[in-house]
């Protein structure tokens, strides 16, 4: 779509490599922003580097499967657990609340905050990611005193 846009106008290609930052947001803008000075010499090239950088990324996103066999590390914070949980889930497509509570339940260790999700299961993942948010600011709090 932006080449086809860039095309229609006629524009220059050193206008393309500035244009093209505009369309970017999130990690794309980040990584646009940090490429060294210099390093691009044209769009063909940026669009190269663009491409190998994150349509990798989209070739592999995690599966439900996949999702289901996330498991907390036995040397991992609870607080990393739910980030790694979060980071390799983001791109799933197909993020039903029951199965990514389950999926997040279930790999966690046995311990306090797995027994409470036993008890009284979350009524959503909002609800979820509140509990073990709460569980962490307290066992934080905790561990201050």
């Amino acid at each position: 779509m932006f080449m086809g846009t860039m095309d229609v106008h006629k524009l220059p290609e050193p206008a393309w490599c500035r244009f093209f930052q505009i369309t970017l947001s999130g990690a794309a803008r980040f990584w646009y922003d940090n490429l060294p000075p210099g390093s691009i010499d044209n769009f063909h090239e940026l669009r190269n580097k663009f491409r190998n950088k994150f349509m990798q990324q989209r070739r592999f996103k995690k599966t439900q499967a996949e999702i289901l066999g996330i498991r907390q590390h036995a040397d991992e914070s609870l607080k990393d657990y739910l980030a790694r949980f979060g980071k390799e889930t983001q791109h799933m497509t197909d993020r039903l609340d029951g199965m990514m509570t389950g999926a997040f339940i279930s790999g966690l260790r046995p311990g306090k905050l797995f027994k409470d999700f036993i008890a009284r299961p979350p009524t959503s993942l909002e609800d979820m990611y509140l509990q073990v948010t709460n569980f962490i600011r307290a066992e934080d709090a905790n561990n201050e005193n």
